[in-house]
């Protein structure tokens, strides 16, 4: 249901069994303290998030300086005691953009009044409407809403920088492995959708991923091709020395110790739910990516070769994307 898809505690009762080892269940075991600081949410308890987390504070009405705060409790408690594992989630580069006036108005303009309102910060509601047929948005109003999401996400780095400040300060940073990445990206009406979760074009699917580990990691080097966010687990326990606990995912340390930088080759998947309840599947390999939906209709299939069609703009026969299919 809608509402159980916006509200998921009140609607929607999903999680794992319990039974899986969890990345912080693995570090734990090596001798690691683990705690947790989110935002509530799709990252609640109530999802399971909590499983081997030793302190696992959640916020229903998290903030980015409440986030800050309590992350930065949780340092002093544990940052210079010992091997310790921190977890920190923050919906700052998300809808509403209703950061700080000092980055809500870094790039958008004041002045602009339209279905983009820099200045009026409407809530959260009138931004779903966006996505009514009824609604047409001018080009002006894209480039608001553009201007208003890289605010966001300039909020967010100041978390980011905070937190590796304090770091610095008590010369923690050269001992310290960092993991900054994200669950997805936002749709801005690339193809008249604003939001996300409903398709798994590369707006969407495309999302951050930076590891810093000063002597485990090469300054500056690139890995280009797909990885999965389901690697990150078993690449941090590479690093820290607990290669025998991988679980499902593949190490990236191989793509990174090459002597030029790494591309990887490996077949990656996405699994989304849309919001009229469709299936949802994407599988890349190389620059070759396949999404799959089911409808009431049946089954759509689309290859995209990414290389010569970075914006998806214009679909192969689905046939192109081979073995891709199969899977």
């Amino acid at each position: 249901e809608t509402r159980g898809y916006i509200n998921p505690n009140s609607q929607l009762n999903v999680r794992g069994s319990g039974l899986e080892l969890m990345l912080s269940e693995a570090l734990v075991d090596a001798g690691y303290r683990t705690a947790a600081v989110t935002e509530n949410g799709w990252v609640s308890a109530h999802f399971g998030f909590d499983q081997g987390f030793q302190v696992y504070r959640s916020a229903p009405a998290g903030s980015l300086p409440g986030t800050l705060s309590a992350t930065l409790g949780e340092l002093e408690a544990v940052g210079e005691s010992g091997p310790w594992f921190l977890f920190v989630h923050t919906y700052a580069p998300h809808q509403p953009y209703h950061a700080p006036a000092e980055f809500r108005m870094k790039w958008a303009e004041r002045e602009h009044v339209g279905f983009a309102w820099p200045a009026g910060r409407p809530p959260i509601e009138d931004y779903y409407r966006f996505n009514s047929e009824h609604f047409s948005v001018s080009l002006s109003d894209i480039e608001a809403f553009r201007d208003l999401y890289d605010g966001q996400a300039a909020w967010t780095d100041t978390l980011v920088g905070s937190l590796v400040s304090w770091l610095e300060e008590r010369g923690l940073l050269e001992q310290t492995l960092i993991v900054v990445t994200s669950d997805h990206g936002e749709e801005i009406f690339e193809r008249g959708q604003f939001d996300h979760g409903d398709t798994l074009f590369e707006e969407v699917t495309h999302v951050p991923l930076v590891v810093s580990a000063p002597g485990l990691v090469p300054e500056g080097r690139v890995v280009e091709g797909p990885v999965s966010l389901i690697d990150l687990p078993a690449t941090i326990l590479d690093l820290v020395g607990q290669s025998d606990k991988h679980g499902q995912g593949h190490s990236l340390v191989p793509l990174w110790e090459e002597e030029e930088n790494g591309r990887s080759e490996r077949v990656v998947f996405s699994l989304a739910t849309g919001h009229g309840s469709e299936p949802l599947f994407a599988a890349w390999r190389g620059s070759f990516k396949l999404i799959r939906r089911e409808t009431a209709e049946g089954t759509r299939e689309d290859c995209y070769d990414l290389r010569l069609d970075p914006d998806e703009a214009r679909p192969l026969p689905a046939s192109a994307c081979g073995g891709l299919r199969d899977l």
